[in-house]
């Protein structure tokens, strides 16, 4: 039995994301379409639900395991933009799916700036200072 026990947290994601496709896989692996498994084995049930206990998540396919847990960098060194981020994960393998989470992936790495900027206006509130709000506010725009 697999045990996530001393899995450090980008472990545990990682386990999340392929647990996640590997149960959905099972679930709908029937020679008939219109039939799914009512059953998981535990040896994939219990480490998924494990996993998900401690990413804080429910044990199902989500947004977590599709998309913010399942890409890497092709180049490590290189940016953070669509060019240089491959899917990990995929169900079809199909180019299609794989652009479909990428694209997510960019989005919100492309909203990461405003975040920040966000976080930083209500600093700028807090000290009454317009100036920084304002600023903060030029890069939320921006983004």
């Amino acid at each position: 039995m697999l045990s996530t026990a001393s899995l450090d947290r980008f472990q545990r994601r990682r386990a999340f994301a392929i647990l996640a496709v590997l149960t959905n896989a099972y679930v709908w692996a029937s020679s008939n379409d219109s039939i799914a498994s009512q059953r998981i084995p535990p040896a994939i049930a219990s480490p998924f639900l494990e996993v998900a206990g401690t990413c804080g998540l429910n044990p199902v396919v989500s947004h977590a395991a599709v998309v913010l847990f399942n890409w890497k960098r092709i180049d490590p060194r290189g940016p953070l933009n669509l060019d240089n981020i491959q899917s990990v994960n995929l169900f079809t393998g199909s180019m299609d799916e794989a652009w479909f989470y990428l694209v997510t992936v960019a989005i919100e790495l492309a909203a990461v700036p405003a975040i920040r900027a966000i976080v930083a206006a209500f600093a700028a509130v807090e000290r009454k200072d317009s100036a920084a709000l304002l600023a903060e506010l030029e890069v939320v725009s921006g983004a």
